[in-house]
């Protein structure tokens, strides 16, 4: 949201795909980012849900948002209805790029240059990702985010460690996903790689108290892991 409204855009956020329809249906849009993986209903079932509105909205053009990057996602999502593809994580430069396409290029000609990308300070943190969001949104509300992050990321792993003891892999698997894309947009990545971990363990049904127990540590160490830095929560 925060590097939408940097761009000059406004910004609504559907909590699934089912309430994205609806938000189609009651606003006229300029254009949808749409996620793939949602709970309730999907981003593909919900982009045709939309293309089946009668009038303007059906038109509305659809961009794909996927953590997956995986060979012929891109064609799905076409074939879905969707007009364009952005894989995530999301930084400045691709999602201009991919928003310039439907939107005004004269808007979109007075946002500052992307700043180049420093090198990480620390392996577990990617302080330049930090940095450019910072840039983008403001200091306080990158820590306000990380913040947000490691309270829900810490739910989310007692949610995982819940529905593993249900026997529930799916939403075991569902819940490693959800923090593994919020981690890589924020530069957590040690958070981030044992996020995926826990998503291929639920997948696969093997090792899942190993990664749940990794996962655990690090989103435990994350405020100590930002001491220190212009980002301590």
């Amino acid at each position: 949201m925060g590097l939408l409204r940097k761009l000059g855009h406004s910004v609504d956020v559907a909590g699934d795909g089912v309430e994205a329809v609806e938000s189609v249906r009651a606003r006229p849009y300029d254009l949808v980012l749409m996620d793939v993986q949602m709970p309730e209903m999907d981003g593909l079932e919900a982009t045709k849900a939309i293309r089946a509105i009668i009038g303007r909205a059906a038109t509305i053009p659809i961009v794909a948002m996927t953590a997956n990057a995986m060979r012929g996602d891109e064609a799905m999502c076409l074939e879905a209805g969707m007009d364009g593809y952005i894989s995530k994580p999301i930084d400045r430069a691709k999602l201009r790029k991919v928003v310039s396409r439907f939107a005004d290029a004269d808007t979109l000609s007075q946002a500052p240059p992307c700043a180049p990308a420093a090198p990480p300070v620390e392996p577990d943190v990617d302080f330049a990702v930090l940095d450019t969001l910072a840039e983008d949104i403001e200091v306080e509300t990158v820590v306000a985010i990380l913040a947000r992050f490691h309270e829900d990321g810490l739910e989310r792993a007692a949610a995982a460690r819940l529905a593993l003891a249900e026997g529930n892999l799916e939403q075991v698997k569902r819940e490693g996903h959800t923090l593994k894309g919020a981690a890589a947009s924020t530069g957590l990545l040690a958070i981030r790689t044992a996020s995926q971990a826990l998503e291929n363990a639920a997948k696969s049904g093997a090792g899942i108290e190993e990664a749940l127990a990794e996962l655990d540590s690090l989103l435990a160490q994350l405020p100590s892991c930002l001491a220190g830095t212009l980002y301590e929560i």
